[in-house]
């Protein structure tokens, strides 16, 4: 048990040593108790040491003296105390009461160990923990520098961070250039939430890309700080929600869902701020008004709600009186009443509109124009070159002469590129996976040959390859520093990809319009290869800057580039691309669409589910706090009566009812539409189909029929378009007798099956399509889960990005029926269904779900080599982080020699070698000495010794053995939650 010394003293009463005459018996037979030395408490603000300190010894006289004044914590808790060790980790004291203290002998007071809450883990000195990193202590100016690169902060970032409505708490919404710097600022504000204030941080992100990026960027920070990060997108996220200070990242859907739960479990005390990335997404279809809802509800809570009211049941097991014979423990419940205090913070690019939102969030508005690198833009009309302006710049060279090819270069693609590679980097924007495919080839053909970086280039192609990646058209570029970055990759073969482009072994990718709003890849130049996004939807003005934003990169590039291409022979496209350029960005509308039911039914379901609102007026009044009534586009009282239309029309399909006291109740089919996000519709037609399940029987003996009817989406979402003729020849030649059945029972249309074959253009029945469609996907969830390819094989199904996509897409179907059956009170059909949630995810048997969730695994091959070398769960993983070793090991540097250079082994390493020699930390070489001494002994053992060597590389497995203890201790985090839970009850 560690003593721990208060940074501060008592404000009401000073504490000197004649305390310790009447304590010098209260001292070490003390259970579970903390030894202190008391110096101040956390007030508003914290008084000088130097007033309260006595009696101590030089070395604590000299550290008073290097910390003349400590300065302001702007919410901690008025009873506290803050407290550090003889090892310099601070602490927090809730609840701190004077009265009841006690000291022992050497003035060092008792402190309750439960009552103590963990705030740094980080050694420092007593002057290194002045809390003025813009409200972070001091520790984290050096972790943002080290982490981020980050030396000081450009003007109009200081200036925010010093806004008196930020440093109150109000709501902000401020908008920046791309590139501007804005996500630091959030980071900032959400870690101080987390780390200082320990409350929850929930930064809600567009995209899952991104959103997996700041995951692994924010766990650095959370790694030496004491808060979780914890990633609430595609699959990933527990509901309810954990108890603890996390800072949760989160896309719109989940993050409306984590708020949902919170409402819902009365805990919305726990949130202390919301930052809301790309705050233009308000004005973006679907998800748009799933963002304004979320807001809506927050603005509700603030102006309406304020507080919320907490039940404190304890349990009296004293109470055994005469008139108590029996020992009943008596209960009683206090009310407590905890305020909402929810800070927002709105990101956003320049929007004309953005003082109508930050007025609609009662938030103070940031503007500014600064860039770190200017950005100058330009359209090309064959070879001529034109600005912003209309004024005729250039003409643009053709082809190289030591080009590699003769192929022609008819949009001076390959000729704008040629200009600034390989020295600087460029971003092709495609409108199609297909066109950034195309682009590559065409480059491969079209530049010249190079020599720079090829060992690492070949490196590159290995490591791909290893991943199962041989897709030619994506290989060959690489050996000209090319690439295509889109979703028909997987996440893992993406990574590679950006990595190389970071450090410059790649200099060109071709991507599609969503890596501009996802994951930061900036380049000196962009080129607009169309002006379009898909096949048919020109480039809106918004779209526009988010990617050309791209170009410049501050620290490196003194200006960017973009270049919009425009064909010269379609005199449409140059008009609408110059109007592009010069017209103003779109104004930011609500996207709650009033004429459409299920755009209404999805919001007062949520709410009232939730018991945010329990009657007709309730519900009158929460629509005002929306942004479509804000902005007044409509009529408010046609607003509200399209409300109460709506409440109506869920009491007529039984989805919600009036009880007796008239107030809104919320039935289990409303509650399973709720959960599950269906539209009315669908929730009606699935509610029929899962009743006529139970009732005429599911065949379980194969997967196919539930997967079919619980995986594969009713809308046809990311499903994969099927290979009619293999289709066909499968269903001729594969199809087993309990298939046979399930095609039965399913009423599978073979007839329009055989006119597809025939001729894939032929125009069948559209539902039939989409049922046959959908059973096509059931066969391949089927393999992906079992472990096989007998039908992707048979089929030629090929890119495994395409097929992770139907992986995330089924899995969160899968999950939303589950719900559904929950709340319906399916249980025999819930408990069959939730068994193939986390098997759909990973495309895993269920023996390996434990440990495929872990980083630099999951994937079923790599999960399952593990398996079979008796790494069968996390904790056996995280224990070779545990090893005892030697103390001349523990000393010394282990050394691995590499192989030949014809060796695949020294490839793979050769990232990490330094002299022909690698320094290898001890459990990562034990971790990877058990792999191959248990590897099973079969005739391919010296093929997996030698994938071993390939795949697990020193980053590899030190990635696999910190996730691994990340994941135990967020575990025990929970659990320790749990424990305070039930202490508090009992």
């Amino acid at each position: 048990m560690k003593k721990r010394k208060s940074t501060s003293s008592i404000t009401s009463n000073n504490y000197t040593n004649n305390n310790n005459s009447n304590n010098n018996n209260n001292s070490d037979d003390i259970n579970n108790k903390k030894r202190i030395k008391p110096m101040q408490s956390i007030g508003t603000t914290i008084q000088p040491l130097s007033t309260t300190i006595n009696n101590h010894d030089n070395y604590e006289q000299q550290e008073e003296n290097n910390l003349s004044q400590i300065s302001e914590l702007s919410s901690a808790t008025t009873n506290a105390l803050l407290l550090m060790d003889e090892d310099g980790f601070l602490s927090v004291k809730d609840n701190f009461v004077t009265s009841e203290n006690i000291f022992n002998s050497q003035n060092e007071e008792i402190i309750e160990h439960s009552n103590v809450t963990s705030v740094l883990n980080k050694n420092n000195l007593i002057f290194d923990i002045i809390i003025d990193f813009y409200g972070l202590p001091n520790n984290c100016k050096e972790l943002f520098k080290e982490i981020k690169g980050v030396t000081k902060l450009y003007d109009w970032q200081e200036r925010l961070l010093n806004l008196k409505e930020l440093k109150e708490g109000k709501n902000l919404v401020y908008s920046l250039p791309t590139s501007g710097g804005k996500t630091l600022i959030a980071e900032i504000i959400m870690i101080r939430t987390c780390q200082v204030f320990k409350k929850k941080s929930l930064f809600i992100l567009p995209y899952v890309s991104i959103c997996e990026e700041k995951c692994l960027d924010l766990q650095q920070f959370s790694d030496e700080l004491n808060f979780h990060v914890e990633g609430y997108y595609s699959s990933q996220g527990n509901i309810p929600v954990d108890l603890g200070n996390q800072l949760i990242i989160a896309t719109i859907e989940k993050a409306n869902g984590i708020i949902d739960n919170l409402v819902e479990e009365n805990r919305l005390d726990e949130l202390g701020c919301i930052v809301v990335d790309e705050l233009h997404m308000l004005g973006e279809g679907d998800r748009g008004q799933l963002l304004e809802q979320l807001l809506s509800k927050i603005l509700f809570i603030q102006r309406e709600r304020k507080e919320i009211v907490k039940d404190n049941v304890n349990l009296d097991s004293s109470f055994n009186s005469d008139n108590n014979p029996e020992g009943e423990v008596k209960t009683t419940t206090n009310n407590n009443i905890s305020k909402v205090s929810i800070q927002i913070i709105g990101m956003s690019a320049t929007i004309p509109n953005l003082s109508e939102i930050a007025k609609w969030l009662d938030a103070t508005l940031f503007v500014d124009n600064y860039r770190p690198v200017p950005l100058t833009e330009y359209y090309c009309i064959g070879e001529k070159v034109y600005d912003k302006e209309d004024k005729y710049i250039r003409d643009l060279h053709k082809l190289p002469i030591h080009s590699n090819s003769k192929k022609s270069d008819p949009d001076f693609v390959t000729s704008l590129c040629c200009e600034i590679i390989p020295a600087d980097s460029v971003l092709i924007f495609c409108p199609t996976k297909q066109a950034c495919e195309d682009c590559v080839k065409h480059l491969t053909l079209t530049l010249p040959s190079s020599q720079d970086f090829l060992e690492e280039k070949k490196l590159l192609i290995f490591q791909l390859k290893l991943l199962g990646n041989n897709d030619n058209v994506l290989l060959d570029g690489i050996l000209f520093g090319v690439c295509y970055h889109h979703s028909g990759l997987t996440s893992e073969e993406r990574s590679l990809l950006e990595m190389a482009y970071r450090n410059h072994i790649l200099c060109v990718i071709c991507c599609t319009s969503t890596l501009a709003a996802g994951i930061n890849l900036p380049a000196k130049r962009v080129i607009f290869y169309t002006p379009y996004i898909g096949n048919k939807q020109f480039l809106t003005k918004s779209k526009y800057n988010q990617m050309s934003g791209r170009a410049g990169r501050a620290g490196i590039d003194k200006y960017g580039e973009s270049f919009l291409i425009l064909q010269k022979n379609i005199t449409s496209q140059i008009d609408k691309g110059k109007e592009l350029i010069h017209k103003e960005l779109e104004n930011i509308n609500s996207c709650i669409d009033i004429n459409n039911n299920d755009s209404l039914t999805r919001i007062c379901l949520e709410i009232i589910s939730s018991k945010l609102i329990q009657n007709e007026n309730e519900i009158e009044k929460f629509s005002t706090f929306t942004f479509l009534y804000f902005q007044q586009l409509f009529d408010k009282k046609l607003i509200i009566n399209k409300f109460k239309e709506t409440l109506k029309l869920l009491i007529e399909n039984k989805l919600i009812q009036l009880n007796n006291n008239l107030i809104f109740d919320i039935t289990p089919l409303g509650l399973g539409t709720f959960k599950s996000s269906f539209t009315l519709k669908e929730a009606l037609q699935i509610s029929d189909l899962l009743s006529t399940c139970q009732n005429d029987g599911i065949i379980i003996s194969n997967d196919l029929h539930l997967l079919y009817l619980c995986a594969t989406p009713f809308n046809g979402n990311g499903l994969i378009e099927p290979n009619w003729s293999k289709y066909f020849n499968y269903f001729e030649r594969n199809i087993s007798t309990i298939e046979r059945n399930i095609i039965d029972k399913c009423k599978i249309p073979e007839y329009a099956l055989v006119t597809k074959a025939m001729n894939k253009f032929t125009k069948i029945n559209e539902n039939d399509q989409l049922i046959l469609k959908r059973f096509y996907n059931a066969f391949i969830l089927r393999d992906l889960i079992n472990e096989k390819d007998d039908f992707i094989s048979f089929c030629e199904i090929k890119g495994r990005g395409t097929i992770q996509q139907l992986m995330s897409q089924s899995t969160m179907f899968c999950n939303m029926i589950y719900q559904f059956c929950v709340k319906l009170d399916y249980w025999q059909l819930a408990s069959i269904i939730k068994n193939y949630i986390k098997r759909l995810q990973f495309g895993v048997k269920s023996d390996l779900i434990d440990i495929v969730q872990l980083d630099g695994i999951k994937r079923h091959e790599i999960a399952r080599l593990l398996f079979q070398c008796n790494l069968t769960t996390i904790e056996k993983i995280a224990s070779f982080l545990n090893l005892e070793n030697s103390q001349q090991e523990e000393n010394s540097v282990i050394m691995l020699s590499l192989e030949e250079e014809n060796d695949k082994a020294a490839i793979t390493t050769r990232n990490y070698h330094n002299n022909n020699q690698q320094q290898v930390s001890y459990p990562v070489k034990k971790f990877i000495e058990h792999l191959i001494t248990n590897t099973p002994n079969q005739q391919q053992q010296q093929d997996k010794i030698n994938f071993i060597k390939d795949y697990f590389t020193v980053e590899k497995v030190e990635m696999i053995l910190n996730s691994a203890k990340r994941e135990l201790s967020r575990k025990s985090n929970y659990l320790k939650h749990q424990a305070e839970m039930l202490d508090n009850v009992i």
